[in-house]
């Protein structure tokens, strides 16, 4: 049989080519194993994560309410931890364990070992485990495993103590928790991560505009067919500024409305609109209504029953003139011919004989 044989040129190509599987190997390897399948470690974090608001939604004497949890985590036993944040801004209002609550079969309440559970202004303090271990193992409660989704530890209630001026802008503070430990059956300290949480309150008017009683020209009792009515009002908005008045009247007693936009009068600090000359005996009825430049609204409406006027005829003012003087005139002969002296008449007698 003739035998293979490799010379020293071959030996080196053939040691090249086998170093090069191997590392294409190893490289393959590695890639099987990523970094994703590795167990994560055991976090304790706030959710939600980030609360941007507004004082629309949140505003100053409001609760809202945030939790804290666990996640990835194995032989867990208990676990305490704080959650702090800026107490000009919030407060504690109350706090609800939940993890033990709901991790303890009924009847084994008893074996739950609050350490602590305490709620001040600037903070809240959380401890809870068990007493006894061991009866929580044959119980089949311990240890605590949470390794397909995360779970609730506590879930706290917070106040908003005050709003951001427009000068602030916005008010905010961090859900800081410390001082956490977790501990497994053994009595060790649970290596982890923690996420604290953010609250932000944005400065937001929510005040509505303010409006007067508005006034008309000419007056409701002397408004002539075919003639305009402009109507004037007081409307101010201390915070956002007035963003635009809207003038709206009706002649079919509100069943369809027809809107002016209002101009500001810089002269005399008001806001005009003019509402089209009307038929005769056509009655009128008008609102007003105001936004601001954070898109907050009022109404003036009269509680309800608007402003009306009617359109008189044009020759009624006359005529009620007319017939007023007539009046006076005739009041003034009958006074004279009351007070007229009387005429007496004598009777003429011939001279004594």
């Amino acid at each position: 049989m003739k035998k293979f044989m490799i010379n020293g040129k071959g030996r080196d190509l053939l040691w090249l080519s086998f170093a090069t599987l191997l590392i294409l190997s190893i490289a393959g390897m590695t890639t099987i194993v990523s970094v994703d399948a590795l167990p994560e470690e055991p976090k304790i974090f706030v959710d939600p994560a980030e609360i941007v608001t507004n004082t629309t939604l949140h505003p100053a004497c409001t609760n809202f309410t945030v939790e804290v949890r666990i996640a990835n985590v194995t032989n867990l036993a208990g676990i305490q931890f704080e959650l702090w944040w800026n107490s000009t801004l919030l407060s504690g209002v109350s706090m609800d364990e939940v993890l033990f609550a709901e991790n303890t079969p009924s009847g084994e309440e008893s074996n739950i070992w609050r350490l602590a559970d305490r709620v001040t202004s600037d903070h809240i303090e959380y401890g809870y485990t068990y007493m006894n271990l061991e009866q929580g193992t044959t119980g089949g409660y311990l240890p605590i495993n949470i390794t397909d989704e995360s779970r609730v530890l506590a879930r706290i209630t917070l106040h908003v103590e005050k709003d951001p001026t427009e000068t602030d802008g916005f008010l905010e503070t961090l859900l800081e928790i410390r001082n956490c430990i977790p501990g497994d059956m053994d009595g060790e300290f649970i290596s982890h991560t923690t996420e604290d949480g953010y609250f932000k309150l944005n400065w937001t008017d929510n005040v509505p505009p303010s409006i007067g009683i508005p006034s008309q020209e000419p007056s409701a009792d002397n408004v002539m067919a075919d003639e305009e009515v402009k109507v004037s009002v007081n409307v101010t908005d201390a915070d956002s500024g007035v963003g635009e008045v809207t003038l709206s009247y009706t002649i079919n007693d509100g069943t369809s409305w027809d809107n002016v936009t209002m101009s500001y009068n810089s002269t005399t600090s008001l806001y005009e609109g003019i509402i089209p000359g009307q038929s005769l005996d056509i009655t009128v009825k008008y609102k007003i209504t105001a936004y601001d430049n954070a898109n907050n609204s009022a109404v003036q409406d009269n509680a309800g029953e608007y402003y009306p006027y009617l359109v008189i005829p044009e020759f009624s003012t006359w005529l009620s003139l007319s017939v007023t003087i007539f009046l006076i005139t005739i009041a003034t002969i009958l006074v004279k011919r009351k007070h007229k002296p009387h005429r007496l008449s004598v009777a003429k007698q011939s001279p004594e004989a």
